[in-house]
């Protein structure tokens, strides 16, 4: 048998190691690859799931509601107004321009609604004005509007510049519902003395209605008409705390002022229930009354009158 010379058997021992070498090193890259790419640990996936369940509570706050809420982007909402509205009145009469509170150093203007979380909106901006001024300024707690500036208060000029220039915001509310606030803040609570009167239940309420108008119910074209003053940003109180967050961003005014989504007077009368329960007992003229006393309402902000 022929035997192979010394150089030939260590070299090819020298070519087996090197192969054992080599396999050994790619069976470690690929337990490193593997090592790298592990599984997300739990708390990668509690944190999806705290996403998820945000989520959920989201839709669920903001769908628990009398009815859909209108499906509009904000662009949505102006657009309708503008489809539905002729050319806009020339001056605005004086009791619409006290609706109008004037922020002169964040440049805009909000015209506030009764019943459509006004009084949270006021508290936002009485903060805010304070904060700007480091409280040189001093709200006056027994004027409706906490002695923040209105419209009416500027000449002719600085009406008619604040409006072209300034950026002006509404909220609106489905009037059925915003009507049920009013009667049950003013009436069942008896917070007012209009409650003085001999209004018992709902129904009396809306016979005493079709002779007198209050800001508390009047319809919310007649406070901030949008075919008068053309808003830059229509907030629905179904979407408030999305349309508030946006609107505080907007300005840049989130670190400073924060929004109270539920006022200690609120009424619960988005509820579904509740609202069947009231105008249930209404009869069929009254239901005819109450849309045709809130037409314009309905057509503009994009509400449907069935309750």
């Amino acid at each position: 048998m022929a035997v192979l010379p010394f150089e030939a058997r260590n070299g090819g021992r020298f070519c087996l190691l090197m192969l054992l070498g080599m396999t050994m090193g790619v069976f470690m890259m690929i337990y490193i690859s593997m090592s790298d790419h592990e599984t997300p640990k739990p708390r990668s996936r509690v944190t999806l799931n705290h996403i998820k369940t945000t989520n959920i509570m989201d839709v669920k706050r903001e769908t628990n509601v009398s009815r859909e809420v209108p499906n509009h982007t904000y662009m949505d909402r102006l657009n309708l107004v503008e489809s539905n509205c002729n050319t806009p009145t020339v001056e605005l009469p004086v009791y619409k321009l006290q609706q109008l509170i004037v922020d002169d150093e964040y440049k805009f203007i909000y015209c506030w609604i009764p019943k459509v979380a006004s009084g949270n909106w006021k508290v936002v901006l009485k903060n805010l004005k304070e904060f700007y001024t480091n409280k040189d300024w001093k709200p006056n707690l027994r004027d409706r509007n906490m002695g923040l500036p209105t419209l009416n208060k500027y000449s002719s000029v600085g009406i008619k510049t604040r409006l072209k220039s300034y950026y002006k915001y509404v909220f609106v509310r489905h009037p059925l519902e915003r009507l049920l606030s009013a009667y049950r803040d003013r009436f069942e609570r008896r917070r007012t003395n209009i409650s003085r009167l001999p209004i018992t239940n709902l129904s009396s309420f809306v016979n005493y209605i079709k002779d007198t108008m209050n800001i508390h119910w009047s319809p919310m074209t007649d406070l901030c008409d949008p075919c008068d003053i053309k808003f830059d940003f229509i907030g629905h109180f179904e979407t408030l705390r999305k349309d508030v967050d946006y609107l505080l961003n907007l300005f840049n005014i989130s670190s400073v002022a924060s929004f109270r989504s539920v006022s200690s007077y609120a009424t619960n009368s988005s509820d579904q229930s509740l609202l069947h329960k009231y105008y249930s007992s209404l009869s069929e003229d009254d239901m005819l009354f109450l849309q045709g006393l809130y037409a314009k309402d309905y057509q503009l902000f994009g509400y449907d009158p069935q309750i």
